[in-house]
């Protein structure tokens, strides 16, 4: 395997006695000890590196196939040996990613920790590995599928991507400028070296500041409100000069000290060429803005609208539905606010249900029936149990949701009335996040200029919002005061939110 390896990176990612600041363990016997178990035949390794590390995270995965990832830590919690890593149900991507590194270390093969401090189009960051050989880095994360080189959804769009290792790195930000106490965690680790370039196109930028910069400048990305650093630049006197720069994310250029973060100009975007766009509001240019949303769908959310193609509504006077009359079939994505289906029905029914498709998992989060003259109908729940509660899809609460645990077919979920009724329509809600505009709460628009600018307050009286005179090349985010806490920056282009 030498040959497949240079020194350095040997030193740096094979020969660590530790991967962390986790406690001293003499973990390589142990992991070695459960590979007798686990990886049985693997132990004989093979010629090919790669193939063998697939077949030893292959073994790995199976173990942590039910692993439930935290995205929202609660606890900070210190690095754990790998005794208790291996025993962990639920966890960061952290944890999948230290685990991940024993096992490999331990068998001789070179796997780095990376991580993106934070997406460039959604709030949050991820880690994750890269499998280190002589001339590529594959990266991934368990739980592995059919192959390595998978470790983030392909919508996620990647600022700074940095790589930690063994020794320090001289040219890294704390040892450059020191430790401050008042920047995230990463720019004070002497142990990170940026890798972006290996996972994206990169380009140098130049920007001109809109005041004196004394010494470094930051590049940082929309949180909500806020704007965070994911990188930083060198002051050349009069330019501050960005190195390993992605395309596609909007970037704010801003100075840091212990009170504040200031602007020094104009949020920017590079495109697949790595031209610059500033994002400058241009008052000349008035606009008018619809606007639907103040957060993109969740993806997860929009895998669940999907499913629903080919879901029926069903009516029947048979409680096992063995004869039915089909009201609407669901054909393409519904939209995950409240949907109305009318009809006209020649009798009346003392059934009513929800079949998912048998690919589906049935997720409803609202039901309700009403009469031809407008009128809500109650009745009993009926439905397939052995799942989140059926009461979910009827608790005025369209962020609970009725599902499934497993895929199965004839999962339905549906109400009785009691006897044969008038039935002229019904509404329901699938999987949502309520990130959508909704009736009577109150919304406030902002654009960015140096600072957020309010657009105004509105009371929401349909399903969007409508802001006249509204200035054009900036960046907007919508703040809904009601209730939610999930916000988005976006632009609008060609009549449409476009989000970043």
């Amino acid at each position: 395997w030498q040959s497949q390896i240079n020194w350095g990176n040997f030193c740096e990612y094979v020969l660590p006695y530790r991967v962390d600041t986790e406690p001293l363990k003499n973990w390589r016997k142990e992991v070695l000890s459960d590979s007798l178990i686990l990886y049985n035949n693997l132990l004989k390794h093979g010629k090919d590196i790669e193939t063998t590390a697939y077949q030893l995270l292959k073994a790995l995965s199976n173990t942590k196939k039910d692993f439930l990832v935290a995205w929202q830590a609660p606890l900070n919690i210190p690095p754990i040996s790998y005794e208790t890593l291996k025993l962990l149900n639920v966890g960061t991507c952290i944890d999948l990613t230290r685990l991940s590194i024993f096992v490999l270390r331990a068998h001789g093969i070179a796997v780095a920790h990376d991580m993106v401090p934070i997406w460039g189009n959604r709030n949050g960051g991820h880690h994750w590995n890269a499998l280190i050989l002589k001339e590529k880095s594959i990266p991934f994360i368990i739980p592995i599928k059919d192959t390595l080189g998978v470790y983030k959804d392909n919508s996620d769009l990647i600022t700074k991507v940095y790589r930690k290792q063994f020794s320090v790195n001289n040219q890294s930000h704390v040892k450059l400028k020191g430790y401050c106490r008042y920047l995230p965690a990463f720019l004070n680790n002497p142990m990170l070296t940026d890798v972006t370039c290996e996972y994206a196109p990169t380009y140098n930028v130049s920007i001109t500041p809109n005041i004196a910069v004394k010494s470094h400048a930051y590049l940082s990305v929309s949180q909500k409100f806020n704007w965070s650093p994911v990188g930083w630049g060198e002051n050349n006197g009069s330019l501050i000069i960005y190195s390993n720069v992605t395309t596609g994310v909007v970037y704010l250029p801003v100075v840091i000290d212990p009170k504040e973060s200031t602007p020094i100009s104009h949020p920017f975007s590079l495109n697949s060429d790595g031209q610059t766009h500033f994002y400058t509001p241009d008052k000349k240019n008035r606009q008018s803005l619809k606007l639907f949303r103040k957060h993109p769908l969740d993806r997860e959310i929009e895998k669940s609208l999907t499913s629903m193609i080919g879901g029926q509504f069903q009516v029947s006077n048979d409680k096992n539905f063995v004869s039915y009359k089909s009201v609407y079939s669901i054909d393409a994505n519904p939209t995950d606010y409240p949907n109305e289906i009318k009809f006209e029905l020649a009798k009346k029914y003392r059934y009513i249900r929800y079949l998912a498709p048998d690919s589906s998992r049935c997720y409803i989060a609202e039901l309700k029936c009403y009469s031809s003259k407008g009128e809500f109908i109650d009745g009993h729940i009926l439905g397939v149990f052995e799942s989140q509660p059926l009461e979910y899809a009827f608790d005025n609460d369209v962020l609970t949701y009725y599902y499934k645990w497993t895929q199965a077919p004839d999962v339905w979920i549906g109400i009785d009335f009691g006897k044969p009724v008038d039935i002229g329509g019904l509404i329901f809600s699938p999987r949502n996040d309520k990130n959508y505009i909704v009736v009577g709460d109150i919304y406030e628009l902002f654009y960015w200029d140096n600072k957020w600018v309010s657009l105004g307050k509105q009371v929401a009286t349909c399903n969007y919002l409508t802001y006249n005179n509204a200035p054009s090349n900036c960046i907007f985010i919508l703040r809904n005061y009601t209730e939610g806490i999930e916000e988005r920056i976006f632009t609008y282009e060609n009549g449409k939110q476009v989000w970043r």
